[in-house]
């Protein structure tokens, strides 16, 4: 009776480590399954779009599409969420980077437009990006540079 016992609790437990593994998978997974859940966020406005009315004062109805789409891959509204979170900052670093070269830089990220929905509603850093202080740093080395170079002439 108590081997029976220890093989049910340990057949258990494998079943569940191999849960979490599945659900951990998610954010590792291919291109194609992270289109497809860009696809199924984009689909649901009220996940992404602040410029709705009810944006903010929706959150069981984000609850439920995060669950609903969380079915769609076997794992937790939550789960599923934070994979979409990972996947918009990457969006946008991407962004601020493209901003920052101009119109004619092609962005490498291969998931670039099919997150560019959020274009319009994704807000900036307060502090910045890093790309945008690399810029500012190389801004302040050049007026630096040009000062030291009016210095040296008029001292000459």
């Amino acid at each position: 009776m108590e081997h029976r016992r220890r093989r049910v609790t340990v057949r258990r437990r494998q079943q569940q480590q191999k849960h979490q593994r599945t659900q951990r998978r998610l954010v590792r997974r291919n291109a194609s399954d992270k289109l497809r859940l860009i696809q199924m966020v984009h689909d649901n406005p009220i996940l992404w779009d602040s410029r709705l009315p009810n944006f903010k004062g929706a959150e069981e109805e984000k609850n439920r599409a995060w669950e609903m789409i969380g079915k769609e891959f076997n794992a937790p509204g939550r789960r599923v969420a934070r994979a979409f979170k990972s996947l918009r900052e990457s969006y946008r670093r991407e962004l601020a980077h493209v901003k920052l070269m101009g119109n004619g830089f092609k962005p490498k990220w291969s998931l670039y437009e099919a997150m560019d929905f959020l274009r319009d509603v994704i807000r900036e850093r307060k502090g910045g990006s890093h790309a945008a202080e690399h810029a500012a740093i190389g801004l302040n080395l050049s007026a630096f540079t040009q000062h030291l170079t009016n210095n040296n002439n008029n001292n000459s």
